[in-house]
C-alpha cells in the first residue's frame, strides 16, 4: 500500500493505472500470486473456461480478468469486457494491445442497467492511501465522498447481448450494482445457462441466490482448489460466488469438494 501511495503521488492517474496493471500482470503470469487467497479465483478460472468459449466480463476495469480470459479462450473464442469508465478503458485497451488480444477481447463501453442510453455517474471512493480504482461504483447521486467521478452511459444487457449465439461464462464485479443488473440479464441467462462468477455479499447475495435459483442455479465458492456448496453458514469470507446451473454440474464433478 505504501508503494502504491508513492506511485500515485508521482505519476498521472493514467500513468499510475498503467504501471499498477503491468505489475499485476507480471506477478500473476509469473505465479507470484498463487499462494494468496485473494487471487485464488484468478487462477481457478483456468479450470472453468475453455478454448473457444465466449465469456462476458462485467466490470472490466483494467483487464485483470479480461486478459486472462483472452489467453484461455484463444483465437477461436471471444471475451466481451464491459467497462463504462473512459479513463479505465484507455488503460484496458493498452493492456489488450500489449498482449495482442485485439481480435479476441472486445471492449463494451457501457454500464449495464435497466435503461438504454441513460447518463449515469460512477465514482471512485476516497482513499488516503492510494487511488481505489477497483471500487468504482454507480452513484445514486453524486457526492463528495469520491476521489473522482465519471459521467458515462448505461445500456440494457438484453440490448447488448440478447443476440449472442453462445455464452459459456460470466464474471460480474460491479460493487453492489449486480442487484440491478441480474434482473435485466435473466433472458440471456435463460437462453445460455452459463457459469456465473459474481462478487456479491450480504442482502444482495441472498436476493441474487433467490433470483438464480429459479433458473436451476446453485451457489458455490472456491477454496483450496475445490468447489464447495455455499450453505450460508460459512464463518469466513467466501469472496466470489460461483453459480452453477444444474444441467452443467456433472461436468464439474472432478472439481467438487
Amino acid at each position: 500500500m505504501f508503494i502504491k501511495r508513492i506511485l500515485f503521488r508521482l505519476l498521472s492517474v493514467e500513468g499510475y493505472l498503467k504501471l499498477v496493471s503491468s505489475l499485476f500482470f507480471f506477478a500473476y503470469f509469473s505465479g507470484l500470486l498463487k499462494r494468496k487467497e485473494k487471487f485464488e479465483f484468478h487462477y481457478f478460472i483456468r479450470q472453468l473456461v475453455k478454448p473457444g468459449n465466449t465469456v462476458l466480463d462485467i466490470g472490466g476495469n483494467l483487464g485483470y480478468y479480461a486478459i486472462s480470459f483472452g489467453k484461455i479462450v484463444g483465437p477461436n473464442g471471444k471475451v466481451l469486457t464491459v467497462e463504462p469508465v473512459t479513463l479505465f478503458r484507455k488503460v484496458l485497451e493498452r493492456n489488450i494491445r500489449k498482449r495482442r488480444l485485439e481480435k479476441t477481447v472486445q471492449i463494451v463501453p457501457f454500464a449495464l442497467g435497466s435503461e438504454d442510453n441513460k447518463k449515469i455517474t460512477l465514482g471512485v471512493p476516497s482513499g488516503n492511501k492510494h487511488f481505489r480504482h477497483g471500487l468504482t461504483k454507480v452513484m445514486e447521486q453524486p457526492g463528495n465522498a469520491n476521489d473522482m467521478e465519471f459521467q458515462e452511459t448505461m445500456m440494457r444487457p438484453d440490448t447488448l447481448f440478447g443476440n449472442l449465439e453462445q455464452l459459456h461464462y460470466i464474471k460480474c464485479d460491479v460493487e453492489g450494482y449486480e442487484i440491478h443488473i441480474v434482473p435485466e440479464l435473466l433472458s440471456v441467462l435463460r437462453k445460455h445457462l452459463p457459469l456465473i462468477q459474481m462478487e456479491t455479499d450480504g442482502e444482495n447475495r441472498a436476493k441474487i441466490i433467490a433470483m438464480l435459483s429459479d433458473l436451476s442455479y446453485e451457489a458455490h465458492y472456491v477454496l483450496k482448489g475445490k468447489i464447495h456448496r455455499l450453505t450460508g453458514k460459512e464463518t469466513f469470507h467466501t469472496g466470489d460466488v460461483l453459480f452453477i446451473p444444474a444441467e452443467k454440474k456433472s461436468s464439474l464433478t472432478h472439481l467438487m469438494a
